[in-house]
């Protein structure tokens, strides 16, 4: 990928006198450019966030890949060129457009909306985010199906069921998008994957108790990944009602356990023999989300703290991505460990904010 592609999704470009650019970081809130993007010798592009948010991160805010990062010149065979095959509308309630998710092959996404001209912009910065098919859900009856992917929902509803899922990918999932989804029947999907089943149960968290019934399907088939391998390899949308199992089937991980007190709460895990604590303090509803402190500590020692509104992944997935840089490499628990836990934790104190 070029320089200059890349430096087009970013915003607040700055050029610096050594050639390094400085810009607003993707991954996290950032209203100071912190991100520094500058070339390797190797004809590699790197991108140093000094807030602490990882490349892997950074790469998933922009919608690329690791191997977007070498420069498609000097020497490098140039990588495929990114073909547009889909695009997905989220319409209103009244059925107007708020954005487009844009598929590419080679396999990555890109969001956009129109501006105040009419003309493509590149981001979905302050624009509202709704559920994929978000008027057919609203007026659904029968069962929801909830997916990872449009790719995923379109098909189910080739298939005859209402089906949805969210703009972003795994690790955008907001608390609001739940919204649409009281008192309805809810059947989530998850990928077969490490990411693809925290997503999941965020979306179960944020239901529980919401729904009129929820349930969820982890399909059958060592190569099945989605719905879509499945369908492919001989599924039938009519045996999806006998591979309904109770929700509580989506968390092979700790649920939380609450510890409350009069000033915070906590939950204490334990990972390999020591004590891994998160806390929270200072909850409260502002007028951009349910905001609070949270510290993570490792046997009493503080690994990472901030300020932070707990509805916002950018920022949790940054509070985690310090932490993990504290916890020892030999340790069974992994920096997606890590995050996976912290979304845990936050989705839970949303029922403490009132």
């Amino acid at each position: 990928m070029t320089l200059e592609a890349i430096l087009a999704k970013l915003s607040h470009v700055k050029k610096q006198r050594d050639g390094s650019f400085f810009a607003l970081c993707p991954a996290h809130n950032d209203h100071q450019p912190s991100l520094h993007i500058t070339e390797a010798g190797d004809r590699k592009l790197l991108l140093k966030c000094q807030a602490g948010c990882d490349t892997e991160t950074i790469c998933q805010a922009l919608n690329i890949t690791l191997a977007d990062l070498f420069i498609e010149s000097g020497g490098f065979a140039p990588l495929k060129e990114k073909q547009i095959v889909a695009t997905y509308d989220y319409l209103d309630e009244l059925g107007q457009l708020l954005f487009q998710v844009v598929r590419y092959e080679p396999k990555s996404f890109s969001q956009r909306h129109k501006d105040k001209q009419g003309e493509w912009a590149w981001n979905i910065k302050g624009v509202r985010q709704i559920l994929y098919h978000l008027a057919d859900i609203l007026t659904a009856t029968e069962t929801i199906y909830f997916v990872e992917g449009e790719k995923d929902a379109d098909l189910l509803w080739q298939w005859g069921q209402v089906a949805t899922t969210s703009p972003g990918g795994a690790n955008n999932w907001k608390l609001e998008l739940a919204t649409p989804l009281a008192g309805k029947r809810v059947v989530i999907i998850p990928d077969k994957d490490t990411a693809g089943y925290n997503y999941a149960r965020a979306v179960a968290n944020s239901l529980i108790g919401k729904a009129k019934e929820l349930k969820c399907i982890i399909l059958p088939g060592e190569k099945v990944k989605d719905v879509s391998d499945w369908l492919e390899q001989g599924g039938d949308v009519a045996d999806l009602d006998k591979l309904e199992q109770d929700i509580s089937a989506l968390f092979l991980i700790e649920k939380p356990s609450y510890r409350l007190d009069a000033e915070s709460i906590t939950w204490v895990k334990d990972i390999t023999g020591s004590e891994l604590t998160f806390k929270a303090q200072a909850i409260q509803q502002e007028r951009t989300g349910v905001h609070a402190r949270l510290t993570i500590e490792l046997a009493n020692n503080p690994l990472a703290w901030s300020l932070l509104n707990i509805e916002r992944s950018e920022d949790r997935v940054r509070l985690a991505n310090q932490a993990a840089t504290k916890i020892s490499e030999n340790r069974n628990y992994t920096k997606e460990d890590l995050r996976a836990d912290l979304d845990l934790f936050c989705l839970g104190l949303w029922d403490f904010q009132l």
